[in-house]
């Protein structure tokens, strides 16, 4: 059996990291993903993939993305429930193992300088910050 899946979006809004229960690191984060048709309005579908990352690459990702960045995301889909209000609901999420840049990083950082954010590459002169493995990025 295989449970794989890439997908290739734009970030819908800014990456935020949270903690577990347990202190682990996580990003949850939603790609707008386009279908490969045009409906019979001659609009293009998109559909909304709601994506977790977890641990050293999470803090990556939050670092070096932001709003309307094109990503691309590697990872099994889950299929989880919970109750609220006496019913049980279900949701889709794609647990990432590893993400890609997929446009150049000037391109993202002046993006995240439009939007008012900092970006890490900047701010370091154009370097990798030291507690990074350059191997560690994507791009």
């Amino acid at each position: 059996m295989l449970n794989q899946s890439i997908i290739v979006g734009r970030l819908t809004k800014n990456a935020e990291i949270t903690l577990t229960a347990k202190g682990k690191q996580k990003t949850s984060f939603t790609l707008a993903v386009n279908r490969s048709y045009k409906n019979e309005k001659g609009e293009v579908p998109v559909d909304f993939i709601d994506c977790i990352l977890w641990g050293k690459q999470a803090e990556i990702f939050v670092q070096y993305t932001c709003k309307g960045a094109l990503m691309g995301v590697m990872g099994e889909i889950h299929k989880n429930k919970y109750e609220k209000d006496g019913q049980v609901r279900y949701y889709t999420i794609l647990n990432c193992k590893s993400f890609q840049f997929i446009e150049p990083k000037t391109v993202i950082q002046e993006r995240m300088e439009k939007q008012g954010l900092s970006a890490v590459l900047k701010e370091t002169g154009g370097e990798i910050p030291m507690d990074i493995v350059e191997d560690d990025l994507p791009f």
